[in-house]
């Protein structure tokens, strides 16, 4: 494809404005659309029957360009991840960068209308996934998942962030398994050096879920936190209790300083680090 190879030919900067410049621009699109992350080379299989195809291929470099960015330091690093948790996976972009360096990936979506397009592009790639069809959150139990009509990349199991959602589209709900990361680190002996969580909303939930992790692995945490969002004051108090530091991620600038109560809250970033101030326990 053409337009493949001209996108690929752009700067990080300039493959982020195309996102948004030609986000609602495209139709149905397939083929293979190739992407390369630090050093190496992915391919996505598009197909015109999966409606996000678009989203899909441009969102890889073009969309949170700062996580991006992150992963990219990460793996390129003096000590790269062995184990990636990836809590709210969608449909897997995330995960794939960390797969294609050898991290072993666990990655979280309790929406099954995502894991099709994620467990072809591992099957292009030769990568091993480790898709986990459950949500993540503070007790395991059996919870509502609320997926927006026509924007299947969304899933939320907060009531709040759902009702909201009820007032501007329909919305599909569905009974899903819910887990706590820390019983899942405990079942299967998988000590994650990096968590990142992005769930619409439950981002508490998920790290209440998971203070064994917190207190004794210690991994760097990359977590999504909406600017209007009423639980930010609870985040920071549960970071901070663990011994954690909060600074926001910016495309193309360095992480902030450790941020204040009163900075996190009232921060317009959307994607945070939490870093730890003291290593892990034996």
């Amino acid at each position: 494809m053409a337009v493949n190879r001209l996108h690929r030919g752009l700067s990080l900067h300039q493959k982020r404005r195309f996102f948004y410049a030609c986000f609602d621009l495209a139709g149905p699109v397939e083929g293979p659309w190739i992407v390369d992350f630090a050093g190496r080379r992915l391919v996505l299989p598009l197909h015109r029957d999966f409606q996000p195809a678009w989203m899909a291929a441009t969102g890889f470099h073009g969309y949170d360009s700062e996580m991006h960015e992150t992963y990219e330091s990460l793996v390129r690093g003096p000590r790269p991840p062995r184990v990636f948790y990836d809590v709210g996976a969608s449909y897997g972009l995330h995960s794939l960068k960390l797969l294609a360096h050898g991290t072993h990936v666990v990655s979280f979506e309790p929406n099954t209308g995502c894991h099709a397009f994620f467990l072809a592009c591992c099957d292009r790639n030769g990568l091993q996934p480790d898709l986990r069809p459950v949500a993540a959150g503070a007790v395991c139990s059996r919870v509502e998942l609320a997926i927006p009509n026509g924007q299947s990349w969304l899933a939320t199991t907060a009531a709040p962030v759902a009702r909201r959602w009820r007032d501007e589209v329909e919305v599909e709900t569905r009974r899903v398994l819910q887990v706590t990361l820390d019983d899942v680190m405990k079942a299967d002996h998988l000590v994650p050096d990096v968590i990142k969580i992005d769930t619409e909303g439950s981002e508490l939930a998920v790290l209440a879920g998971a203070r064994t992790i917190l207190e004794h692995a210690r991994p760097l945490l990359l977590l999504e936190s909406w600017p209007d969002s009423a639980e930010r004051g609870l985040l920071f108090e549960l970071a901070t209790a663990c011994d954690y530091r909060l600074h926001a991620l910016r495309f193309a600038v360095p992480p902030s300083p450790a941020l204040t109560r009163g900075e996190f809250v009232d921060s317009p970033a959307t994607n945070f680090a939490a870093r730890p101030l003291h290593p892990a326990t034996s």
